[in-house]
């Protein structure tokens, strides 16, 4: 086969091609390959366990906490020119199948204990690493209403310690400081900490934040301590550690039985709340040419250039 020619690629071949490329002494091929996209489906799974109230306080059976973790990851993406034999699988054992494992474990367990005074939703998610779309559908058609959802506890990233935060059996939690759930679970001598790295902004980047614009407690427990793995194909099962997964799930487990059982009634901090951004108003073609004069002189009267790109901005 020919060198590899400006924009194309060397293949391998495999099979029946072998045996008869060999006999007709081939020495290049060209393939015409037609790419089409196509849509696919992808699923929310979705269960419940529904709650028995307390004789004190059976309103707390209409109360709801959901649980969440999201199953997707990046899948399979080309390897860069040159390292084509090289694993492109996003295998995504912490990214989250670390997350889901755990919370397979709660569902069991509740599912097999006594009925929670609060009922209890389980949701895994698909699309949370493009857009969320998984959670923006749940919310679009929610397994029971989001105005009765208290709270969210979203799992994620559980299958390795964090040194940051005391190392194996230790958790932090996103938004330690907008809610009560962190202070009520300390008080519980629980191993969660606040989020070592907030400049991160995990609390933003996954499943719980969109629940969070819509008022619900929705807060994310992990122990992701920025590991080389992430997002590479690396992020391998054999990477995890599983005795720390495992006290992971029983800290979780615990935490969200102080919400299942009615003992803790989340609640986000005074004006701690995370709120919808609201779009700026477009401005109109008269208010735009007034700010470009305005930004004009300014710069006229301090010496700057005047030059400016289209639409009022700089370049």
């Amino acid at each position: 086969m020919k060198p590899e020619a400006e924009g194309c690629e060397l293949i391998e071949l495999r099979g029946e091609l072998v045996p008869d490329f060999e006999l007709r002494k081939f020495t290049d091929v060209q393939l015409v390959v037609e790419e089409r996209l196509e849509p696919f489906e992808d699923r929310n799974v979705v269960g419940r366990i529904h709650g028995a109230g307390t004789s004190e306080r059976p309103e707390l059976a209409r109360e709801v906490v959901l649980l969440s973790a999201h199953y997707d990851h990046l899948g399979i993406r080309p390897a860069p020119k040159g390292r084509e034999r090289e694993d492109s699988l996003f295998n995504g054992a912490d990214d989250n199948a670390s997350g889901c494992a755990a919370l397979l474990e709660l569902a069991q367990a509740f599912g097999a204990g006594k009925k929670p005074a609060r009922t209890l939703v389980v949701l895994f998610t698909t699309d949370e690493e493009i857009d969320g779309g998984g959670v923006k559908h749940y919310m679009s058609a929610p397994a029971e209403p989001l105005a009765s959802t208290v709270a969210n506890v979203n799992l994620e990233m559980l299958g390795r310690p964090d040194e940051k935060v005391g190392g194996p059996g230790h958790l932090w939690l996103t938004g330690h400081e907008l809610s009560n759930l962190g202070a009520a679970w300390s008080e519980q001598g629980l191993p969660i900490a606040a989020d070592p790295r907030p400049e991160e902004g995990f609390f933003t980047r996954s499943d719980n934040y969109a629940l969070a614009l819509e008022g619900i407690v929705a807060q994310t427990l992990s122990s992701f301590g920025l590991h080389k793995e992430y997002h590479k194909p690396l992020d391998e099962a054999a990477t995890l550690d599983y005795a720390h997964l495992e006290s992971a799930a029983r800290v979780a487990f615990t935490a969200v039985g102080t919400l299942a059982d009615g003992s803790v009634k989340p609640a986000w901090l005074p004006g701690k709340q995370p709120k919808k951004l609201e779009p700026k108003p477009r401005m109109s073609p008269e208010e735009v040419e007034a700010q470009r004069a305005r930004r004009k002189a300014e710069k006229a009267s301090a010496g700057g250039d005047e030059d400016e790109g289209e639409g009022g901005g700089p370049k």
